[in-house]
């Protein structure tokens, strides 16, 4: 029985092992584009819009399994989503005004949803804080299909990328289709949110697309080792915090988030001369 029980504690360490990893590895390639716009408070936004989608989809498909939540949840939160990108482009709104309201209503919506709809047919908790003892194959699929399109969509066109983040106007003026960046970034935003639920939940994985950016914007000294810096910040705070989580039985989520934190204090207060 021993034996058993060692290997499925073993599998379970290296998907979630696998998991972190490619979940760090996304966020470190969008923390800097998310920083570099202004959009820590963009995240939160869009992360809490899930709880709404996920309490739709579970509305809709009451006995949903795995795949079919997922689907749901992202089509959701993709068209709320949406309406929040439109609006931040060319809004009559200030956008810390729009974040403000678009955040608190749709998570109104989502918890009104669960508690008079839903019942206890939903683990809000896990939703909220995440549950990585609840992540199997279809969510590692899911993480590498998100790690596959930053890759092909981010890494490729990076130099458009850091000219959109920095100077729209100017990419604009040069040929860069900025509106497709903007709407670009939303909907990477949205599947790295809707696909870290497990494993970050939706109140904490905006931590993780923060503190890796903000951390390699002190140090770089140019955009190139910039997202390098971000990609290495994340990996490594990753690791740790599974590591600690596992090691001194504390939840996994706020483990990532801590360790982010406490690996960026001793560097947070150091002038940045880049």
């Amino acid at each position: 029985m021993s034996l058993v029980l060692d290997f499925f504690e073993y599998d379970f360490l290296i998907r979630a092992m696998i998991g972190v990893v490619m979940l760090s590895i996304v966020c470190g390639i969008l923390s800097p584009i998310v920083v570099a716009k202004k959009y820590a408070f963009m995240a939160p936004a869009i992360s809490h819009s899930t709880i709404l989608g996920v309490a739709l989809t579970l509305l809709c498909l009451p006995f949903s399994h795995t795949i079919s939540l997922f689907l749901g949840t992202l089509g959701f939160t993709c068209i709320f989503v949406y309406f929040l990108a439109r609006a931040s482009h060319k809004g009559p709104l200030p956008s810390d005004s729009l974040i403000g309201i678009f955040l608190s209503t749709t998570m109104a919506l989502g918890l009104i949803i669960h508690y008079k709809y839903i019942g206890g047919t939903s683990d809000l908790f896990s939703l909220l804080f995440g549950n990585i003892l609840l992540l199997d194959n279809f969510d590692l699929l899911v993480l590498f299909f998100l790690f596959l399109m930053c890759l092909i969509l981010v890494v490729r066109s990076l130099d458009r990328w850091i000219y959109f983040s920095f100077d729209p106007q100017g990419a604009k003026l040069s040929g860069v289709r900025t509106k497709l960046y903007h709407y670009g970034l939303f909907f990477l935003l949205t599947c790295l949110i809707v696909g870290a639920v497990k494993i970050s939940g939706t109140i904490l994985v905006s931590s993780l697309l923060i503190l890796p950016g903000t951390f390699a914007y002190k140090f770089s000294k140019n955009m190139s080792s910039v997202f390098k810096y971000s990609v290495i910040f994340a990996v490594l705070s990753g690791i740790l915090g599974l590591f600690f989580a596992n090691s001194f039985g504390w939840p996994p989520a706020p483990a990532l988030a801590l360790t982010q934190f406490l690996l960026f204090l001793p560097f947070g207060l150091i002038p940045n001369k880049n």
